[in-house]
């Protein structure tokens, strides 16, 4: 497709700025890739804990890298959310599941479909959208049980 979906990379770059703003640094070393499954977010977690980095919360790519970090974190004895803090991203029905219930972001799916109904149908009749036509949408958070103050 000639139109690129930037997401992971816009999303680590949302981070990085609040976190700035926070006043916190997000070394490199804490930041880990893997696939966006529960399998990805148990290697993510593995490959973390092996560093011996000491961190008191995990914000993960989506819900399913949230539950694999969350079980990873579990199976070395570390709670969730006592120790560590876990959100995941997507809210999807997996994230009501686990347990502890996996706090995450949402997003306003309902309007994104609405906009791209609208596009695909002024498309069908002809109409170009506009050469890096961009629209943005901010996520909520919705609060449930792995996530605590510190």
């Amino acid at each position: 497709s000639q139109y690129r979906i930037d997401d992971p990379n816009h999303r680590l770059q949302g981070i990085r700025e609040a976190m700035k703003a926070a006043g916190i640094d997000l070394p490199e070393s804490m930041i880990e890739y893997a696939s966006p499954d529960q399998e990805g977010g148990e290697l993510a977690m593995q490959n973390l804990l092996a560093t011996g980095a000491k961190f008191t919360s995990v914000l993960a790519y989506n819900d399913a890298m949230a539950s694999g970090a969350m079980t990873m974190l579990q199976d070395h004895g570390i709670s969730v959310p006592d120790d560590v803090s876990v959100v995941g991203y997507d809210d999807v029905l997996l994230a009501k599941y686990c347990r502890p219930k996996l706090t995450t972001l949402r997003y306003p799916i309902e309007m994104m479909a609405a906009k791209a109904a609208e596009l695909a149908l002024k498309y069908a009749s002809g109409i170009q959208p506009e050469e890096g036509l961009t629209f943005k949408y901010t996520p909520t958070i919705v609060k449930r049980d792995s996530l605590t103050r510190v």
